[in-house]
């Protein structure tokens, strides 16, 4: 059935791609993520605003912005993990490599395949199908969700380096 092919391969092609973009967001969110906590760790310590009770406000306007973008981190790893976690659907058919037809010695499973009505194999390849479009479903539906977060961090992350950046200028 080509149309079972070419619809497999199309599949599997923007799962491949979605998971490679949302390694990129994950690698995205991990830098911030580090960038961030230096910075807090930076002003947590007094290394960034000196003890002063005039630039006491702008270290707490630090401080709330950077645990911001850090929650908003944290909603940009967990959208990622979803996108890219496993989800095997279990089934016993002739196309799931978990199936009991699977897990017989070579020579049993051929005799199994080539005994096998044709249209049991047409209607598992069809379930396949479906099942896979349910994954890329899923997964492109968190992967819009880590996008936006990653929006937010970046946005976040930004604020926080202009405003340290201009409080260290008033210092």
């Amino acid at each position: 059935m080509d149309f079972v092919a070419l619809e497999r391969d199309v599949l599997q092609d923007n799962i491949i791609l979605l998971d490679a973009k949302t390694g990129a967001l994950l690698a995205l969110a991990g830098l911030l993520l580090f960038r961030c906590l230096d910075r807090l760790s930076g002003i947590l310590s007094g290394s960034l605003f000196a003890p002063h009770p005039l630039v006491h406000w702008r270290k707490d306007v630090a401080l709330v912005i950077l645990v911001a973008a850090i929650v908003s981190i944290a909603a940009t790893t967990m959208a990622a993990w979803l996108a890219i976690r496993p989800r095997i659907v279990r089934v016993n058919d002739y196309i799931y490599w978990g199936s009991k037809i699977y897990l017989t010695h070579a020579a049993e499973f051929i005799s199994a395949i080539k005994a096998a009505d044709a249209e049991t194999i047409e209607d598992d390849m069809l379930r396949m199908l479906h099942t896979l479009a349910g994954i890329c479903r899923k997964k492109h539906a968190a992967f819009e969700h880590a996008v936006r977060a990653t929006e937010i961090s970046l946005v976040l992350v930004v604020c926080s380096e202009a405003f340290l950046m201009i409080a260290s200028i008033w210092r």
